[in-house]
């Protein structure tokens, strides 16, 4: 068709190119005709023209359709295609779900497997041909057992709710009965109140006790408990009561079912304040305070105690009441332990001559070994991390608050977990097992008596040496008649780092820092000896300790001179079981080295110019040869007082 119209187009052409030439000729008349039938020709030519023109777009036309045909096809083949291959996806995710299925049932701990159980519930399962069940089909048994159990243990619970709500019932109603009785019962009180002031039986007082007692913790009531058992059997000589207010213990039960609440509804709120309040302070730092004021009140929270204390008072063991010894116990509750203060009640003499290492923290020489500057309790040392407090700074504010110590011996009498105490850093700590209390409370109060008894024979001898009276207590004592040439001058109490700094000859290995500290000057003449006095907390069962230290031409001390070493091993030679009176021990040492510090100037002081010091006791010598010893034991000859070696 293309061929046609092309020749048809080259036809007409050249019939354009004959008529222009034929016009340009000069014969044109006579070539009219001619001319005529060129133009005829050529307008058929046109409508020929047309005519292909037409049908070529036609062919156009029809190829478009058929195109648009295959198009469509192709279009619709790959789609199929696509959707094939997003199965073909989905099927390969789906395959791999499977293998990665993990069956819910899988974390639920299933009834163990009962033979009788399982045979009966098989049963209903095992087709008839009896063939073997398989495991699936067991699985599904245990579950079907799990299912019905817990329907069972369902029906159980809503049976027990129903009861618990029904005696809930009955507690209001007895507790209305209870609310209109009080009345009644305040006016029985009042009405019989002479009778209870004639009998000594105040039941007002002690029915408010109960009421406190019932509001304890459970640490601080077994304590008290226990405590109050000792006091009615009349085991010890102590008496305990609880100190606090109903009020305040009201007040910390509201807040903390609000604090409850709150927490439970503002977890997430609270975690996004902290955390923007954090990323401000990161950024500006204008917010820092606020983070501060949350800490604190965090601190607060954690390191407050209950309002309740327990008190028990524990005497001398003798009529005297006025020297006690007062153990305040305090429990905290998110730290998980109890903590024990003492306060002390001496007369005014006693008091006035006390010194203050004395009478405070004496429970810490209770043992060697628990001297409460530890944590003993499983999980206090995690509850101070989130508050940033170490343990160090938590003991300090117990002590400036005054609530004491968490020694070990108490969270056992108070039946608290504790750690055992672990010497090799490899081993983990482990809880004890606590003991039985029915041993453990009245031993631990005897000990506490005996220390405290201990300390007060300790204060009644410092307090005379401090007053020169140096012979109050050795009336019973073999002790030589004739008193000392020379004279105490000065008896006071020292710290450890005072102590260590006197003398560098002290040895450092035989005191520790709990132990108490005194200097004792003693002087003749121009010579003066200067006595360091260490007491270990087990006094009087270990002597007291002395170091001698005389100033007389030149310095001499044990290091340099055997005589004074002499003199140092009799004085603490010295024990208590030597002895008569229990309140000799310090005065009788003193006396020994008062003796040997006169005997050792009266033998050293004639081997000097001018001579100062003449020989004014009686000596013996034992042995024919010369030694250095000097004569410090004597023997009683009468009215004459002979030293020996």
């Amino acid at each position: 068709m293309a061929d046609s119209l092309h020749k048809n187009f080259e036809t007409l052409r050249s019939i354009f190119e004959e008529v222009l030439k034929m016009k340009n000729s000069t014969g044109e008349r006579d070539r009219a005709d001619e001319l005529t039938e060129k133009r005829k020709y050529a307008s058929l030519l046109f409508v020929l023209i047309k005519k292909v023109n037409r049908m070529v777009k036609y062919s156009l036309r029809s190829g478009r359709e058929d195109l648009h045909r295959e198009k469509v096809q192709v279009d619709s083949n790959r789609l199929h295609l696509q959707n094939l291959l997003y199965e073909v996806n989905h099927l390969k995710r789906e395959i791999r779900y499977c293998h990665k299925f993990k069956s819910q049932d899988e974390d639920i701990e299933l009834v163990p497997e009962d033979d009788e159980a399982q045979m009966d519930d098989d049963k209903t399962l095992m087709p008839t041909d009896m063939t073997p069940l398989s495991g699936h089909v067991k699985h599904l048994a245990r579950l079907e057992r799990e299912l019905n159990l817990r329907k069972q243990l369902s029906a159980q619970c809503k049976e027990l709710l129903n009861t618990k709500q029904q005696v809930f019932r009955d507690i209001i109603l007895k507790t209305e009965k209870l609310t209109s009785f009080a009345p009644s019962l305040r006016t029985l009180l009042k009405a019989t109140r002479p009778l209870q002031d004639a009998l000594q039986v105040p039941m007002d007082r002690e029915w408010k006790l109960q009421q406190l007692v019932q509001l304890l913790p459970q640490p601080l009531y077994l304590a008290y408990m226990n405590l109050h058992a000792l006091e009615l059997a009349k085991e010890c000589d102590v008496c305990v009561i609880v100190v606090g207010s109903e009020d305040d213990v009201r007040q910390l039960e509201m807040a903390a079912q609000t604090e409850t609440i709150k927490s439970g509804a503002s977890s997430d709120t609270d975690e996004v304040e902290v955390g923007s309040v954090t990323k401000k302070r990161k950024t500006h730092g204008g917010n820092s305070d606020l983070l501060v004021d949350l800490m604190q009140e965090q601190r607060k929270r954690v390191l407050q105690p209950h309002p309740l204390e327990v008190r028990f008072t524990i005497g001398n063991g003798t009529k005297n009441t006025e020297e006690t010894i007062a153990i305040k116990l305090r429990y905290f509750k998110r730290l998980g332990f109890v903590t024990a203060a003492t306060v002390v009640t001496l007369g005014e003499t006693e008091q006035n001559f006390a010194d203050a290492t004395l009478t405070q923290d004496v429970l810490k020489y209770l043992n060697d070994e628990d001297l409460g500057d530890r944590i003993p309790v499983p999980g206090a040392e995690y509850e101070l991390k989130n508050i940033n407090m170490s343990t160090k700074e938590c003991l300090d504010y117990l002590k400036a608050k005054e609530f004491g110590r968490p020694y070990r011996w108490l969270q056992s009498m108070c039946c608290i977990e504790v750690f055992h105490e672990v010497v090799d850093t490899n081993v983990t700590n482990t809880p004890t097992e606590q003991p039985k209390l029915q041993k453990l409370i009245p031993d631990l109060i005897k000990s506490i008596q005996q220390l405290w008894n201990s300390r007060l024979n300790l204060i009644k001898q410092i307090r005379a040496l401090v007053q020169k009276h140096i012979d109050m207590y050795l009336k019973e004592e073999r002790l030589p008649t004739t008193r000392p040439a020379c004279s105490l001058v000065q008896w006071t109490a020292l710290t450890y780092e005072e102590y260590v700094a006197s003398s560098p000859h002290v040895d450092k290995e035989l005191v520790n820092v709990n132990q108490l500290f005194y200097r004792a000057v003693v002087v003749r003449g121009s010579a003066k000896m200067e006595c360091l006095v260490s007491i270990s907390s087990k006094f009087p069962t270990e002597s007291p300790h002395w170091f001698i230290c005389i100033y007389w031409n030149g310095q001499h001390n044990a290091m340099n001179s055997a005589a004074v070493k002499s003199m140092e091993f009799w004085t603490n030679s010295l024990t208590q079981s030597q002895l008569q009176h229990p309140l000799a021990l310090l005065a009788t040492q003193l006396v020994r080295t008062m003796y040997s510090f006169d005997i050792f100037l009266e033998t050293e002081g004639p081997l000097y110019n001018p001579v100062e010091y003449h020989r004014e006791k009686h000596y013996i010598k034992a042995f024919a040869k010369r030694i250095r010893a000097r004569p410090y034991r004597y023997i009683e000859g009468g009215t004459v007082n002979t030293f020996k070696q």
